[in-house]
């Protein structure tokens, strides 16, 4: 795949978890249309990425893409955020969404209390997300992909 369909496929996931979180999940209010909204969100941010460092491996700045999507992930935080401007704050919203549909996929139980969505892991530890925090990890990811585009179009 190139990059331009990789950042096509990001733009895509991005518009899907755009449309689960503001015109489904207010309907239907299930844990796993919320959890499949959380994994278009971090499909989105990881075709972003992959696009990014498919343009540079394109243009000659990156030798070798790595095959692992955690390799992937650390290479173009550690290596490219600078670069991209991204604030520590970004950064780390961006992590996060991994993080949640890391814990969601070793999660032994799901819950939902209220507007509360709580995973529990396996070592007995719970992670809580809300509807609004959610849907600031969408803007993020939605900043990201722009700024992503703009730089992989412009130069």
């Amino acid at each position: 795949m190139g990059w331009h369909d990789l950042l096509k496929e990001a733009k895509q996931e991005i518009s899907l978890a755009d449309h689960i979180s503001y015109m489904t999940l207010p309907m239907v209010r299930d844990k796993k249309v919320f959890h499949n909204l959380l994994n278009h969100i971090d499909k989105g941010v990881f075709f972003g990425i992959r696009a990014y460092l498919a343009k540079l491996n394109e243009t000659k700045e990156l030798r070798i893409v790595p095959r692992s999507e955690e390799l992937i992930r650390r290479l173009f935080f550690e290596s490219y955020s600078e670069k991209l401007m991204l604030s520590i704050e970004e950064i780390r919203q961006l992590k996060e969404i991994n993080k949640l549909v890391q814990a969601h996929t070793h999660s032994q139980m799901d819950l939902k209390r209220g507007e509360e969505y709580i995973m529990i892991l396996g070592n007995f530890k719970t992670v809580t997300v809300n509807e609004n925090s959610v849907k600031k990890y969408l803007n993020s990811a939605k900043c990201f992909i722009k700024i992503l585009e703009n730089c992989m179009e412009n130069g």
